[in-house]
């Protein structure tokens, strides 16, 4: 085959790039770990941390870190990576402000805007609340159920 400098080769769907989704944990990164650790089990999982952030990286690139500092909790992976993480600690998270709708409008708004006519960017005014908008990152067809939201439905 090709060498270290031989022709790219997409190996992923373009959707499939990296994301982060945020969370908050009001608790020391003691508890933190603690609690990860109880969740993750038996899962292939490693755990780096000093004073002021943990970062747990599994299965080789999906990573959940929480910073001391400021409480949060940023889950990095592909789609698929996390959900499946946001299910591990969802248990002794919870959803953070408003932050999570700026990260799914940023992955989804450019390919959406563009799919919908640009009508999905009416559509955000009419969004319930912040709670909301972690659903859009899991599912594709989230943003065609939002667009049917403002129909009076809601």
């Amino acid at each position: 085959g090709g060498g270290p400098r031989g022709p790219p080769r997409p190996r992923e769907p373009p959707q499939e790039k990296t994301t982060t989704v945020e969370r908050e944990f009001e608790g020391t990164i003691e508890d933190f770990r603690r609690r990860l650790e109880e969740q993750l089990g038996k899962q292939q999982s490693e755990i780096t941390q000093d004073e002021d952030k943990l970062v747990c990286v599994v299965g080789g690139d999906a990573r959940i870190e929480f910073k001391a500092a400021n409480k949060r909790v940023y889950i990095q992976g592909k789609m698929h990576q996390i959900r499946a993480l946001v299910g591990v600690i969802s248990p002794f998270v919870k959803e953070v402000g408003g932050d999570t709708r700026s990260v799914m409008s940023s992955r989804m708004g450019s390919r959406a805007g563009s799919e919908m006519g640009g009508s999905h960017q009416a559509s955000a005014v009419y969004t319930p609340s912040a709670a909301y908008a972690p659903s859009a990152i899991y599912t594709p067809s989230a943003a065609s159920i939002g667009a049917g939201r403002e129909a009076g439905t809601g």
